[in-house]
């Protein structure tokens, strides 16, 4: 259950992604590497507070999934 209600999120980031900047997802991470950025102070911040993020949502998700079965 908590793996499709990470495919939706997903889905749901990407699109808003692409509607506040005009640039697809999978566009980013290429650019990344051919500009190499992935070695900036910037990026590495950016990268940790996703991890950051990330975990929380999961975490979060978790619980509530838990709900659902109790």
């Amino acid at each position: 259950m908590i793996n499709a209600i990470i495919k939706v999120e997903k889905l749901r980031a990407d699109d808003i992604f692409f509607n506040e900047t005009g640039i697809e997802e999978e566009d980013v991470e290429p650019s990344i590497k051919l500009h190499g950025l992935e070695d900036s102070e910037e990026y590495k911040n950016v990268v940790n507070s996703f991890v950051e993020k990330s975990k929380a949502f999961l975490d979060s998700k978790k619980e509530e999934t838990a709900e659902m079965f109790r």
